[in-house]
């Protein structure tokens, strides 16, 4: 006896592209002063880890951070560092393929 079973019509969804934007605030980080960046990402899974990439004015290139920032269940993450010079900011998936903006926090 053959059962057949029919299912409904079903349309394949895109995957959003990956993609991470920042946003930051002067604070205190530890006691000292620092920034403070926020950030959501769509098309990362939570876990996912991210780097922080930084530069500071009079240098020609950004520096990744040893920094692990996790992505969490609502696809937002916060990252802090402590400085109190401007300093110039961007965020990337751990194999450098999406990066955020870039957002400078100036001192005040």
């Amino acid at each position: 006896m053959d059962i057949q079973c029919q299912s409904n019509a079903v349309t394949p969804q895109r995957l959003p592209q990956p993609s991470i934007t920042i946003t930051g605030t002067r604070g205190e980080v530890r006691g000292k002063p620092g920034v403070v960046v926020t950030g959501a990402t769509t098309g990362f899974d939570t876990g996912a880890i991210l780097r922080p990439c930084i530069r500071f004015p009079g240098q020609t290139s950004y520096t990744q951070g040893t920094a692990s920032i996790l992505v969490d269940a609502q696809s937002d993450f916060t990252w802090q560092r402590r400085t109190g010079k401007t300093i110039y900011i961007s965020i990337r998936s751990q194999d450098a393929n999406v990066k955020s903006n870039r957002l400078i926090l100036r001192t005040t």
